[in-house]
């Protein structure tokens, strides 16, 4: 299991030093202050674990609730005008939600581009330097990722994907006006990073990205692109590697999860818990709160009761049934801390499921993988598909099993532009995945002469 390792505020001695933090408080402009801060290949990396750290940050349940909002899974959000926004696909540059999530990705690829420009600081063997380069690439990979589903439209929305993205980063420019690169441009940057990772990380890294960790990135990002085969090979190679086997149907635990490509990895003593699971918990949790902000939809709820069976129906309960206040709670994060699964099995197994279908290529597999899951939700195969099932139901399948198995994952929004770009009509609560409000808008300060916002106005 591959795991990063989140220290706690209190322990941010060891995380960054404090020569290192003047660093990040402001950009380095002068030799000296650089000189100072990087001595030894152990500074590049208290630098490396600082970017781990800011991904934990906006893993922790933020930038997976975005997307969560955007999608049909949820209702609208109560006592939170930030999140309505989303949910009313009607974001302006003034929200300080969706500002904040947007920063903290470029936080952890300053850092990452910092360390990368500066390696002829310091002597150390070729392999120690390329296994530091490939964790930040990855991480640079995924932030950069992350921020385009969210802030640009999806990958086929133009015949070129020529359309406008966001700002890629692989150099830090200091004060120079960016311009947003086309979506192609940035598939691209993020493709590279992740290639590069996948050659140059050992496949056990203690708590760190793993090659395998690589290619379960890519199988995501080549899915999101609607290229199966690819998409489908790295998928494979994750599966077929044994590294990793499905846990229960609660992926969001303390502990070992014997299903973890990549997650965080939080932390409970007698006397400190760490925050990093906080924005599942302080928006979902309804074990403690009669009024979560964040509830399913009456229409997913609908879906999974639809197989009374289904053991992944204990995650919700309907609640006032009948009444003016009824709401479908979500008990799937009710709890203090747990890890985040940021890339798992389950993942895997349904993308290649889904494209061994498109491809019309080895269906038998393809079945098998949808069984597997199946069989762990209903505990036997009574809702298993049969051995002749054609490659349109197992695409039905492993997209069904999909929405229920990644409730709140921030997956389903992202899936639908994905099928809404490959040619199908897309509805999202009554507007098309396509329209100018699926797409989150920049903060003002990125804003100028150079760099051209979203187009404001919603879906309606």
């Amino acid at each position: 299991m591959k795991k990063i390792r989140i220290l706690s505020i209190a322990a941010a001695g060891v995380l960054i030093t404090a020569s290192c933090s003047k660093i990040f408080d402001v950009k380095p402009e002068g030799v000296l202050l650089i000189e100072d801060a990087l001595k030894t290949p152990e500074d590049f990396e208290k630098v490396l674990n600082s970017c781990y750290d800011v991904a934990a940050n906006y893993y922790n349940g933020r930038i997976q609730m975005l997307n969560e909002v955007l999608s049909d899974n949820l209702s609208a959000p109560i006592n939170n005008n930030d999140l309505n926004e989303v949910y009313l696909r009607r974001v302006n540059f003034f929200n300080g939600t969706t500002n904040g999530v947007y920063r903290e990705p470029y936080r952890s690829i300053f850092r990452i581009n910092f360390m990368l420009e500066n390696f002829d600081m310091v002597e150390m063997p070729a392999s120690r330097r390329n296994t530091f380069e490939a964790e930040g690439r990855f991480l640079r990979a995924l932030g950069h990722f992350e921020i385009i589903r969210l802030w640009a439209q999806p990958y086929g929305f133009t015949a070129d994907n020529s359309h406008l993205g966001i700002r890629i980063q692989i150099q830090n420019t200091g004060t120079q006006l960016q311009v947003r690169s086309t979506v192609k441009e940035g598939y691209e940057a993020i493709l590279a990073d992740l290639w590069f990772a996948k050659d140059n990380l050992p496949t056990t890294n203690g708590n760190y990205a793993t090659k395998y960790s690589a290619m379960a990135a890519l199988a995501k990002v080549y899915f999101q692109m609607n290229k199966f085969d690819s998409a489908a090979y790295y998928a494979g190679q994750v599966i077929s590697s044994g590294q990793f086997t499905l846990e229960g149907i609660d992926r969001f635990k303390m502990g070992q999860n014997t299903e973890a490509i990549f997650q965080t990895v939080s932390t409970q003593t007698a006397s400190f818990i760490d925050g990093r699971s906080g924005a599942f918990t302080g928006n979902y949790r309804s074990d403690n709160n009669p009024n979560p902000t964040l509830r399913a939809s009456k229409e997913f709820y609908l879906l999974v009761n639809s197989r009374p069976n289904d053991t992944r129906l204990s995650f919700y309960e309907l609640r006032d049934e009948g009444l003016p206040t009824e709401f479908v709670a979500v008990k799937k994060f009710n709890k203090d801390v747990f890890s985040i699964p940021v890339l798992h099995l389950t993942d895997m197994m349904l993308i290649r499921a889904e494209s061994l279908a498109e491809l019309s290529q080895n269906l038998p597999e393809a079945i098998s993988l949808v069984n597997q899951i199946r069989e762990r939700a209903f505990g036997d195969s009574s809702e298993n598909l049969p051995a002749t099932a054609t490659a349109l139901e197992i695409r039905d399948a492993a997209r069904l099993e999909r929405r229920i198995e990644m409730f709140g994952e921030g997956d389903r929004v992202q899936d639908l532009k994905r099928r809404g770009a490959r040619g199908e009509n897309i509805i999202i609560r009554g507007a098309p995945w396509n329209c100018p409000g699926m797409v989150l808008q920049f903060p003002a300060s990125d804003i100028n002469q150079t760099f051209v916002g979203n187009p404001e106005g919603g879906c309606n």
